[in-house]
């Protein structure tokens, strides 16, 4: 089985000690080769994967390796963009970016305040009560987003009457 993945003129991609080094306008990244079975070329324009007699398991492998390369390319070529909304019925929400983090405060009128750490390679700007999340990696925004949102979830109340809270509006 044989699978090609496309490099863009702007992208360079090398493959090093079971890596593969993706690199880009908007950042760098890499991805360990987990699977011994599979075996990946570079040649000309394109990415190769390949595997001989391959089992289920390694054509799951492959696939999913095949479709993680293609987002890390998109990724630092285009960037990822999500955008978060905060609702707030009963009491105002407050929303801060301060140092790298997001500062929560007055939701649902406790008087704790969530901080959520802003890792490196995310740019997070605020307007009003609508959060942007860029960056080259979808994994790494995707978990972040997840976090922002379940960080702020009603908890012991009719989530059909209290439905306060940060939710995820746009996905790349």
């Amino acid at each position: 089985m044989i699978e090609y993945v496309e490099i863009p003129n702007s992208v360079n991609i090398s493959i090093e000690n079971g890596k593969i080094y993706v690199k880009g306008p908007k950042g760098e990244k890499y991805r360990n080769i987990n699977n011994r079975n599979i075996i990946v070329e570079i040649r000309e324009n394109k990415i190769i994967f390949k595997a001989y007699y391959p089992s289920r398991k390694i054509i799951k492998d492959m696939n999913a390796m095949v479709a993680h390369i293609k987002n890390d390319i998109d990724g630092v070529t285009k960037g990822f963009v999500y955008k978060l909304k905060g609702i707030s019925v009963h009491f105002p929400l407050k929303l801060k970016l301060q140092n790298n983090k997001l500062i929560i405060e007055n939701y649902m009128g406790e008087r704790d305040i969530k901080e959520i750490e802003i890792p490196m390679g995310v740019k997070a700007t605020l307007n009003e009560n609508e959060i942007t999340l860029e960056g080259y990696d979808i994994e790494l925004l995707g978990n972040l987003a997840g976090l922002i949102e379940n960080s702020v979830k009603p908890k012991e109340k009719d989530l059909r009457k209290f439905q306060d809270g940060i939710y995820i509006i746009q996905k790349p």
